[in-house]
């Protein structure tokens, strides 16, 4: 064990010395103007690497590697500029230091530099000069630079809108383990099936039945301007000819309608609003509308509270076949709530529910025992 205990000792000491060395040499090559070696001195001080700590002798390395043209050093030293780390901040001479290291082809100040044109850091908001940097430190293999690239492109922003670019370099990224970049793909993938010459077809056949008044047509022409199907994602007009549609009392075009003021994507939120197209929608047999509408009176939410009318409701989309509304029926039933209380009709309610694969119900057909209700 002592020889074990030595033999550390030995190795650690020799370590030790090679530290001091390695110091000593860089120093040397430090004062004679190599810049790495500054570079690597800088550090050395910044990090407390085999030497105390000192924020000062750090800046100065690191200063005197930047002044000789060394691109990691350039760009360390904007930071500390940017922030006011160990200097006096001021973000024009970071700006200038970011640049020269950008110049001589340091991929993290190439992709710094486009992050700072693109949302208008110090410099004036420019998406041109954004997509120049971007490409530079993405052709260098700069993940986050490839990933903000595909997205100029994607929308067409300082470059000309090309998806086969976009989706090039949303690869690259993903490659690099982008999960983010990896879902990209795959709706832009998405997004070119749903324009494929059949769907343009489908769209203009159907847009000529919704300008000729026809409400079902007027619906699926809003949902395929929502979903971008056969033409490009236009959420106005989708609002537009729903709302036609719905004026002609297109149930599902009421429920949707129901939903944008429920969930405040498109409308306001005004939950009153809500209730009153899912109403209209419910009355003309819209299952969801009846469900939504039940679910609203159960609990209060946007309007006074009625369970009698919530199980009205239910019971209406549970004879249509929601499993939920026939959970639910089940459970008002077993607790009398807005009904008398009937604990065979729960079970039978719940039942129809659990047999058609809903996990709620079965949970509470196996706590509740509800079998020998039957």
């Amino acid at each position: 064990m002592k020889k074990i205990q030595l033999l550390m000792f030995i190795i650690l000491l020799m370590m030790v010395q090679c530290s001091g060395q390695n110091h000593k040499s860089l120093t040397e090559k430090a004062e004679n103007g190599d810049a790495e070696a500054q570079f690597k001195l800088a550090n050395m001080y910044s990090q407390g690497d085999s030497v105390a700590k000192d924020k000062e002798k750090a800046i100065y390395w690191m200063q005197k590697s930047a002044e000789n043209n060394y691109p990691e050093a350039q760009f360390d030293i904007g930071l500390a500029y940017y922030d006011g780390v160990g200097v006096e901040k001021d973000q024009p001479k970071a700006l200038e230091w970011f640049k020269k290291s950008a110049e001589n082809g340091f991929a993290q100040a190439q992709y710094n530099l486009g992050v700072m044109y693109q949302k208008g850091y110090v410099l004036d908001v420019d998406y041109k000069k954004a997509a120049q940097w971007y490409q530079k430190a993405a052709e260098q293999g700069h993940i986050n630079a490839q990933y903000n690239l595909a997205l100029l492109y994607y929308y067409g922003t300082g470059v000309e809108k090309n998806l086969e670019q976009s989706k090039k370099w949303f690869q690259k990224a993903a490659d690099q383990g982008s999960i983010d970049a990896k879902q990209n793909i795959e709706i832009i993938n998405k997004e070119e099936k749903s324009r494929s010459p059949e769907k343009i077809e489908n769209f203009k056949k159907t847009k000529q039945k919704a300008e000729n008044g026809d409400a079902e047509a007027q619906y699926q022409l809003g949902i395929m301007y929502a979903q971008g199907e056969g033409t490009n994602k236009n959420p106005e007009q989708a609002l537009i000819w729903i709302e036609k549609s719905a004026a002609q009392n297109n149930p599902k075009a009421q429920y949707f309608i129901g939903i944008m003021y429920y969930t405040g994507n498109g409308k306001d939120v005004n939950k009153q609003k809500a209730a009153n197209w899912f109403e209209k929608s419910a009355k003309q047999g819209n299952p969801d509308a009846q469900f939504q509408l039940a679910i609203m009176n159960y609990s209060g939410d946007g309007i006074e509270k009625n369970q009698k009318k919530a199980f009205e409701w239910f019971k209406k989309s549970a004879t249509q076949g929601n499993t939920d509304a026939q959970y639910n029926i089940g459970w008002m039933y077993y607790k009398g709530e807005g009904v008398k209380q009937d604990k065979h009709q729960a079970a039978i309610w719940v039942k129809k529910a659990m047999d058609k694969g809903n996990t709620k119900a079965k949970s509470v057909w196996q706590q509740f025992e509800l079998s020998k209700y039957l």
